[in-house]
């Protein structure tokens, strides 16, 4: 055993804690060493109580009080961007927020081992090994996305596209500089979050990461378009906007993080064809359970939403649409939301339809539920191509509202969003995806 570790030998320190420390220190010097804790890490350093003990990630290594080396990696089922909550050393009550010291986000992963740099900091006690990583949110949002140029060989295009695709691309080249730090060109190790090349007929196709193009992105644009290139990259800024708001989400409520949570229901219970809102709901089961639903234009889906939480929710609904729009759809109009008492539900009647041209499409009916006002007109989008709201002089009035403005600014605050570090335990969201198809002849 190391002997100093037990000079910090405080009340309420457990063998497991004690433990913690001592593999931290070994394994840094000597990483084929790892002391095992034999017995019950749930008593107390030389006496005989035992406390209720909540695991967390080992703090290995620190370097300049800035990058941690956490004891947990792709093995645990870590992805790059997931955040922990980083707690002192001796630390066995993690419900207790203002006890984090910072907010770490893996940069490095690894097989069991993974490296982590501090985004936040909330205390100035410095970090040491041992000390405690709780998982608090398995990914940040990325705001700023990686775009790779894709010049295609000769081969696969005529030959009066491929004279004028080096111009093409770096017409776009040169645009993506305006695009006010949203995107970035991608290097040959990153991975490119879209791909832009010139199609057969001189267009600008926007592809994700697999080369696949993107669907709905009209109308085509030529390179000889006025303006071509800078209208490419304003949709890339709006699919970055669209992507950071679909991936939003709250891992708190969902993990085994201890503190209060929130619950909400929301889930379909029917589809009904002839419905009159006047006239009280008659919706048959869905016949493609464990599938996304599909429907006809005109026909209509029952939206139960309830709030299982013990406090009162305030509740909006966010429709995320083909046409690559976002439109508050509950409350309809200039409301905020709508105050959910615990335990109220509601059964919403929503009617499926698609833009014009459109032969089918997807929709995501995003709901939100927050203990505070909060306004989410912040993420509303026009359609693909047409001018964005812009947000003037409005200002956020609370903690969320601060993360909801980072994806509607003219210009990304961070490289990242990290719902871990704003009011976690106030919000949640869940949401359901449909189909919408012509109906058949």
């Amino acid at each position: 055993m190391s002997i100093d570790s037990l000079y910090s030998l405080e009340p309420g320190l457990t063998y497991k804690v004690l433990q913690d420390r001592i593999l931290a220190k070994i394994n840094s010097q000597f990483e084929r060493q790892t002391p095992q804790l034999q017995g019950e890490g749930d008593r107390l350093v030389l006496g005989s109580d035992r406390v209720s003990l909540q695991y967390a990630v080992n703090v290995m290594q620190v370097e300049a009080n800035q990058r941690l080396l956490l004891n947990a990696g792709q093995a645990q089922g870590l992805r790059q961007g997931a955040q922990f909550a980083i707690y002192p050393y001796g630390t066995i009550d993690f419900t207790s927020v203002e006890q984090r010291l910072a907010v770490a986000e893996i940069t490095e992963l690894g097989a069991t081992l993974s490296w982590s740099e501090l985004t936040t900091v909330f205390r100035q006690e410095p970090i040491e090994q041992g000390s405690q990583a709780l998982l608090i949110n398995p990914r940040s949002v990325k705001l700023v996305q990686k775009i790779r140029l894709f010049p295609k060989a000769e081969k696969e295009l005529p030959p009066q596209v491929y004279q004028i695709q080096p111009q093409a691309l770096k017409t776009l080249e040169e645009a993506i500089a305006t695009a006010q730090g949203w995107l970035e060109l991608a290097s040959d190790e990153d991975t490119a979050n879209y791909q832009v090349s010139l199609n057969s007929k001189g267009e600008y196709e926007i592809c994700d990461p697999s080369s696949t193009p993107i669907k709905n992105l009209r109308p085509a644009l030529k390179f000889s378009d006025t303006d071509a290139a800078v209208r490419v990259v304003m949709r890339l800024v709006h699919l970055t906007k669209y992507r950071a708001v679909q991936q939003l989400d709250n891992y708190y409520h969902k993990s085994n993080i201890p503190g209060d949570k929130l619950a909400l229901t929301v889930e379909l219970v029917g589809k009904q064809t002839d419905y009159d809102p006047v006239e009280v709901p008659s919706p048959e089961p869905i016949s493609d359970p464990g599938y996304t639903p599909t429907l006809n234009v005109g026909e209509w889906i029952f939206l139960r939403i309830c709030n299982d939480s013990s406090t009162a929710l305030n509740i909006t609904i966010l429709a995320i649409q083909p046409d690559w729009s976002i439109a508050q759809i509950h409350p309809y109009g200039e409301g905020n939301f709508i105050t959910f008492d615990p335990g109220q539900e509601e059964l919403l009647p929503l009617q499926a339809n698609l833009p014009d041209g459109y032969q089918e499409g997807q929709d995501i009916i995003k709901v939100f539920a927050t203990v505070g006002a909060t306004d989410f007109h912040w993420l509303e989008l026009p359609p693909l191509d047409q001018p964005m709201m812009l947000i003037g002089e409005k200002t956020a009035g609370n903690p969320l509202e601060e993360l909801l403005s980072a994806i509607a600014a003219e210009q990304p605050p961070t490289r990242n969003l990290k719902p871990a570090t704003y009011a976690a335990a106030k919000w949640i969201t869940e949401q359901i995806v449909v189909r919408t198809q012509l109906s058949p002849l």
